[in-house]
């Protein structure tokens, strides 16, 4: 009863259902705390306060209120999404400028929410990723790896991901370099912290299990067909913004197209796009590029659906 009571209201109003995923996301801010510091939550704290201000600025240019602006959630949602997904303790530049992108722009410049072809936070993560390609493929090394004999004393350290480091081994490879990960590795963890929220809201039916399961099936047949490799698809699946993506990415219902199949194609096609980048694009982590493909193709898998159900 309860749960139908909670099902019920998540399904009529836009700002519980904000609450709510920024609630499913506190054991990854949690985890990913744990893993990298305390610059995550800097990065959470800056971006809320400039989200907050520019959701204002933007609603005052428009001659709308600004309170409403702030009040349905969604730019807490985007700001959490931002803080996680970029370099713990990054500078201000980068996080002022994923911001802008992703509330100036991709937000109010299309007419607010509900209207936004493109998911915000993604906009905002694509365009410090093409700004700084390397800053976003370094993050700080485990607390383990600071706590090392001979590096006490020493705040952080940075390393490549193990996105990255896949990358690159078969340039390694060739030249005869053995690259090493930390000891202990925190992704599996992390991804496990996303996914663990992500259930709760599949099981809300905050998010649509048809996005969900399109991406995991789509990761599944791209991890072990065409790149299939000795890890394959767990690997994938529990390294870099996977279980974000799967969960609270791909799920974004304004960005995503509207009919069930064109849903899970989507998702599917996202998951295919993402690994592809992965395994031979430039860029270690290609999620956010494929989820802006996809919203771009997104009403035109709309109408393919519809005009195939009329056959």
């Amino acid at each position: 009863m309860l749960l139908r009571v909670v099902r019920s209201k998540v399904s009529r109003s836009v700002p519980t259902t904000m609450l709510l995923v920024a609630v499913a996301l506190m054991p990854a801010v949690v985890m990913q705390t744990l893993s990298f510091g305390t610059g995550v939550l800097s990065n959470i704290a800056m971006l809320v306060v400039l989200t907050v201000f520019l959701e204002v600025a933007a609603a005052v240019l428009r001659r709308r209120p600004p309170l409403a602006a702030c009040s349905d959630g969604s730019g807490l949602v985007t700001a959490l999404l931002l803080g996680l997904s970029l370099p713990p303790g990054i500078a201000f530049g980068p996080l002022f400028l994923a911001a802008m992108f992703a509330i100036v722009l991709a937000k109010h410049l299309y007419g607010g929410l509900g209207h936004n072809p493109f998911n915000p936070a993604m906009v905002g993560y694509a365009a410090v990723l093409v700004t700084f390609p390397a800053l976003l493929g370094h993050w700080p090394a485990g607390a383990d790896a600071i706590a090392a004999p001979g590096l006490r004393g020493i705040d952080a350290l940075t390393a490549a991901t193990p996105l990255d480091e896949r990358r690159q081994l078969p340039m390694a490879a060739e030249l005869g370099v053995v690259l090493a990960l930390a000891k202990w590795d925190p992704w599996p963890w992390i991804n496990a912290a996303y996914m663990a929220g992500g259930i709760v809201l599949v099981v809300l039916r905050a998010a649509d299990v048809w996005l969900v399961a399109g991406f995991l099936l789509g990761l599944v047949i791209f991890a072990y067909m065409p790149f299939a490799h000795a890890e394959g698809f767990i690997f994938h699946a529990l390294h870099g913004a996977t279980m974000a993506g799967a969960f609270f990415i791909v799920t974004d219902p304004v960005s995503a197209p509207e009919q069930r199949a064109a849903r899970f194609i989507y998702a599917a096609a996202i998951a295919a796009i993402t690994v592809t980048i992965r395994e031979v694009g430039a860029f270690p982590d290609g999620l956010a590029f494929a989820v802006l493909l996809m919203n771009a193709a997104g009403p035109a898998l709309d109408r393919l659906v519809r005009a195939w159900s009329r056959r």
